[in-house]
């Protein structure tokens, strides 16, 4: 596990306090280090990364582990370069309205979110979330999401990118917030309530309107959890292992009843 000293005044939060793990995070070369927040935030990012590669989600940014300072962290290469444009919706809300988009919403329900949100895209870079090519990444995206039980997909990590004069999402990113790593007490797993963003507030509901939006499903391929978990976490620190390498067992074992879930 690479280990790296950086002073502390290099650091920055670029989420503006949207994000539940609110790391600390810095951009040497091309190579961004986000600090664990948490428990085992950094460990869960790394293994939702590479769970995304037996699916059918698409790009995502290769996380890998380090400690900063001492603490644990992922390391991962800069996902923006080459791209002409680069814009989360949480930046295109301040470019076309003002303001903040969290207090905009707050009132309505999931569906009427995303249509707002669409508004949003059409007016600030001229495609819509509609089209299939755009809204079947959106869904795979959400839909991964639900399988690693992220809890953070606030509107500035949905971003969106121009490659080629094309608008598509941007790889799949940020999931420190996956996999338990956000409880605050791992008892509980069992009643874990599954919460979600950006639409609705819970995965249930979330993929219950994504399936009736369009029959983009996600694939998961059978894996190896031990292959997928492996050098994540050391001697020193296990918290979080046991829990999710036993959620992955359950995972891989539908897959290979079902080839998605």
């Amino acid at each position: 596990m690479k280990s790296v000293t950086i002073a502390e005044k290099e650091f920055v939060s670029s989420n503006n306090g949207s994000s539940k793990g609110y790391a600390k995070k810095v951009r040497i070369g091309s190579v961004w280090y986000k600090v664990s927040a948490g428990a085992f935030n950094a460990q869960a990012e790394v293994v939702a990364a590479r769970l995304a590669g037996y699916t059918n989600v698409g790009d995502c940014v290769r996380y890998e582990m380090c400690t900063v300072n001492g603490d644990y962290a992922t390391m991962s290469e800069d996902f923006l370069a080459g791209t002409e444009d680069a814009v989360t919706v949480k930046g295109l809300h301040l470019e076309v309205i003002g303001t903040a988009i969290e207090p905009e919403i707050a009132d309505l329900n999931g569906h009427e979110r995303f249509i707002y949100v669409n508004d949003i895209v059409r007016r600030a870079r001229g495609f819509s979330l509609t089209e299939p090519f755009v809204f079947r990444q959106l869904s795979l995206l959400l839909q991964f999401d639900a399988l690693v039980l992220n809890e953070d997909r606030h509107f500035n990590n949905v971003k969106f990118v121009k490659k080629n004069g094309a608008w598509g999402m941007a790889a799949a990113f940020d999931f420190d917030c996956s996999l338990y790593s956000c409880l605050d007490d791992l008892s509980g797993t069992a009643r874990y309530p599954k919460p979600a963003l950006p639409f609705y507030l819970s995965h249930d509901e979330q993929l219950e309107w994504l399936y009736s939006m369009s029959g983009d499903r996600l694939e998961v391929r059978p894996f190896d959890v031990a292959e997928v978990t492996s050098g994540v976490w050391d001697e020193r620190h296990r918290i979080g292992k046991r829990e999710v390498e036993a959620y992955l067992a359950d995972i891989s074992e539908r897959a290979g009843r079902y080839g998605q879930i």
